[in-house]
């Protein structure tokens, strides 16, 4: 089945890095903030919307020179910064960046025997490259 217009928009929201609910609400004009949370989760159930997330997840990878070990790479630069400026606080969040990379935290925060950790959220704009943004994002947050 053939996505709309808003439906596509959605998915390329999502793989930029939006949440779902700002997706939902930049994709289908109108939407209302309190409904728009709902609707954004239904809509990444749908088999068609989590194929076309990741068909466009592997457009973006295969048209970047990022892969896994060049973003545990950077996290961990950026964690080494963040250590030397004696900034626990930075060194954690890409410490759990790394985790969740890693598999070891899953979306749920869950690490395991009824312990979670807090979100973290990074937006890497439009491309993948935005992990030097991060790294950026760390020296300056100090």
């Amino acid at each position: 089945m053939a996505l709309s217009e808003a439906q596509e928009k959605f998915c390329a929201n999502i793989v930029r890095g939006m949440t779902q609910k700002d997706a939902y609400m930049d994709a289908f004009a109108g939407a209302s903030a309190g409904s728009a949370g709902v609707q954004a989760s239904k809509l990444m159930r749908r088999p068609e919307i989590i194929a076309r997330v990741g068909e466009l997840r592997t457009v973006v990878r295969d048209n970047t020179d990022t892969t896994v070990k060049t973003i545990i790479d950077e996290l961990e630069d950026a964690r080494q910064v963040a250590k030397k400026e004696n900034s626990p606080n930075m060194m954690m969040k890409a410490s759990l960046l790394k985790a969740r990379i890693l598999g070891f935290v899953g979306d749920d925060n869950q690490l395991g025997a009824g312990l979670s950790v807090s979100s973290v959220n990074v937006n890497f704009g439009n491309d993948m490259a935005g992990l030097k943004q991060l790294r950026d994002a760390i020296i300056d947050d100090e």
